[in-house]
């Protein structure tokens, strides 16, 4: 009698759905690939606590306010070296100071200081360190692009320990897809899979044929004057007078009220019955202020430009932060601001750059820095040949105007060369590669981007299609893109909800036999 394969030690990063705790209990069954480090959400951790009683589960209040948060693990201390191996990393030096910045989504008084930011990073990555090198998983899976706190700093661990990853890059307004990635600038995409995933798509016509139907009409918007279904919902409305409190389920009525639309004293008595100590509170209600001063700062940004008409004209469209798409899918060795003095730097002096605000970064359900510093747009201001242009200038009236575009990640690359306007990208969008597009690293002179041959627009839709058609899988990687697709377009989210598992099954077979040869 043989014994039976040791099971695939799993870290699994999943963002809060019900449904990946059902989907990982089907793995363990038939894949054998059992979960040693799971990263909690607050309202399924007993359950998981229950169903893999083995395994570790990191709190996401780590990722909130460190201040509460249990750092207790039971193995013991790591030694001085292990840590300092760590801290002289590449992987730890490229992390550490975006960790710290990214607890600024849900802005606390443990981490308002700078050198408690840094012994709350260290800390962070002492822990992390000792969990993975305890439970040593054979692979992270992170059903999003990492990109908080936690995320980021499990990145960099599992880089130092050489544990290979596997998560997925959401394809953002262009329909409800996963791009799966082993890393930052790698595509998953094998032959293998390839065919797996187009034996699926004939499986299920009807749902290859609404992602390819909303693909299509998506494209034709960007091509056109119609902006994506995603910006649709973001437009200005009356903020809610809410603080970011945690993803948390409400359990009682009290904790409802969080929920409610209220002023900002009456949430500060609401607290006060909540338990929460007086200077969190404080602090949340001195941010809250901080945001709309934010909001006015962007508000004076100018809403139309007017140039000479033989002006030559570039633009530059900034990324709302704090996001996957800036944060770590954009250039790890670089802010906003340095990659638009980059962009300034390669440009011949003639050529004049538009940097332009992105619409969510003064959305009003959004959260996170919601607005920027006037001393931000203040010092672009003061940079010879930049001008900066408001949220509410129409990207439609500049693409009449400019010869050139650039971007970290985002879909104004894809707006762009379907204009036949050239676009220079400094991260790793999931359209990387495509027609018309230049990562700023290969780029030697601008002027050899604009004296290439524009692809066709069917050269740029078949890239796409193929991207999305071909190397993603249907599905949400979060909660809010499930329920900002099922507002979107019901049909498509429907069909998507039904047959995601099986799309993200066939990822993971492909993937676990590439880590057990």
């Amino acid at each position: 009698m043989t014994n039976s394969p040791q099971p695939v030690r799993m870290a699994f990063l999943p963002t809060g759905r019900r449904k990946f705790l059902e989907f990982s209990l089907d793995w363990s069954r038939t894949l054998n690939v059992d979960p040693v480090v799971w990263f909690g959400d607050g309202h399924l951790d007993a359950e998981v606590k229950k169903l893999f009683p083995a395994c570790e589960i990191i709190p996401q209040s780590l990722a909130v306010n460190p201040s509460s948060s249990d750092f207790s693990f039971g193995p013991p201390s790591l030694s001085a070296e292990d840590l300092e191996k760590f801290f002289e990393t590449t992987h730890y030096k490229s992390y550490s100071y975006l960790v710290g910045a990214e607890y600024d989504r849900f802005p606390r008084m443990a981490t308002l200081r700078a050198i408690d930011r840094e012994a709350i990073v260290r800390r962070l990555a002492q822990y992390l360190l000792g969990v993975f090198s305890s439970r040593r998983p054979d692979f992270l899976l992170a059903m999003e692009t990492p990109h908080n706190a936690l995320g980021l700093m499990t990145l960099a661990v599992c880089a130092h320990l050489r544990i290979p990853t596997l998560f997925f890059q959401p394809t953002s307004s262009i329909g409800p897809n996963m791009v799966p990635r082993t890393s930052l600038n790698e595509v998953f995409s094998t032959k293998v899979l390839q065919s797996r995933i187009g034996n699926l798509n004939r499986a299920h016509p009807e749902l290859s044929k609404y992602r390819e139907e909303i693909l299509v009409r998506l494209l034709n918007g960007y091509g056109g004057n119609q902006p994506p279904p995603r910006f649709v919902q973001q437009q200005n409305r009356s903020r809610p007078n809410r603080p970011q409190l945690g993803t948390f389920r409400p359990d009682s009525a009290m904790e409802r009220l969080r929920d409610v639309a209220v002023t900002p004293r009456f949430r500060a008595l609401v607290q006060v019955l909540l338990g929460r100590n007086l200077s969190s509170m404080s602090m949340e209600l001195l941010f809250d202020r901080f945001r709309d001063e934010f909001l006015d700062n962007a508000s004076r940004l100018p809403a139309s430009i007017v140039f000479e008409k033989n002006q030559k004209l570039a633009l530059f469209g900034l990324h709302y932060q704090p996001e996957r798409t800036s944060i770590p899918e954009g250039p790890l060795d670089s802010s906003l601001v340095e990659s638009v003095l980059r962009a300034r730097r390669s440009l011949p002096p003639e050529v004049h750059l538009i940097v332009k605000e992105h619409p969510s970064q003064v959305a009003h359900g959004r959260t996170g820095f919601l607005g920027r510093s006037h001393h931000f747009y203040e010092f672009l201001e003061n940079i010879p040949g930049v001008t900066l242009a408001g949220p509410k200038l129409s990207l439609f009236e500049l693409f009449g105007q400019i010869s050139l575009t650039f971007t970290l990640t985002g879909t104004l690359g894809i707006q762009s060369v379907l204009r036949s306007i050239p676009v220079v990208y400094f991260g790793n969008p999931w359209w990387q590669g495509l027609p018309g597009s230049y990562r700023f690293e290969s780029v030697l002179q601008i002027s050899e981007v604009l004296s290439h041959n524009l692809p066709s627009k069917s050269e740029v839709t078949d890239f796409v299609k193929n991207r999305v058609l071909e190397q993603s899988i249907p599905g949400f990687s979060s909660p809010s893109q499930e329920k900002s697709w099922l507002t979107t377009d019901p049909v498509c989210s429907g069909a998507v909800s039904r047959k995601e598992e099986e799309y993200l099954r066939e990822v993971l077979v492909e993937f676990l036999k590439g880590i057990e040869e």
